[in-house]
């Protein structure tokens, strides 16, 4: 039997929130709990954004370097390719040899306009990323007024 006076009611609070930091008074609370802890902390995030920007940037250069790789290689498939295609032609392998040619080239066209869909695409798909509501700064830079919209998170209670 549960009597009312044993009965304990419990109230729990989580707060949370976004990106590499807690906000101001966060931090102040993890200095009180241990001295320190804020500096430490935003030592860590900048130690992370720092190897974090590192890898980025080892991707791209090794996305360019796979890219120009490809470039050379395709260049080199292509230009023996077509020169394989005349010295058929010129030996009167006719058929043989224009097919050859014909076959390079719209296999390098079709490469070329398969990329540039595919870059376009991703581009719409980053632009339409930076254009999402959810990335609303708080404040207008124009007007400098708050942002009052319902916020996803919270389902449009006030804050």
């Amino acid at each position: 039997m549960n009597r009312p006076s044993e009965a304990l009611e419990r109230v729990s609070i989580r707060q949370s929130f976004q990106g590499p930091l807690p906000p101001p008074g966060f931090l102040a609370k993890y200095n009180e709990a241990f001295s320190g802890c804020a500096e430490r902390i935003v030592a860590m995030t900048e130690q992370q954004l720092t190897h974090r920007h590192a890898l980025e940037s080892r991707a791209i250069d090794g996305k360019l370097s796979a890219e120009r790789r490809g470039q050379m290689l395709g260049f080199i498939l292509a230009l023996t390719a077509i020169i394989g295609g005349g010295v058929l032609i010129a030996l009167g392998k006719d058929a043989t040899g224009l097919t050859a040619i014909v076959g390079t080239l719209a296999g390098l066209v079709t490469v070329f306009v398969y990329g540039r869909r595919k870059d376009a695409e991703e581009r719409r798909e980053k632009r339409s990323d930076f254009a999402s509501p959810q990335l609303r700064l708080p404040y207008d830079e124009a007007t400098s007024e708050p942002d009052r919209s319902p916020r996803p998170n919270n389902g449009g209670a006030p804050e």
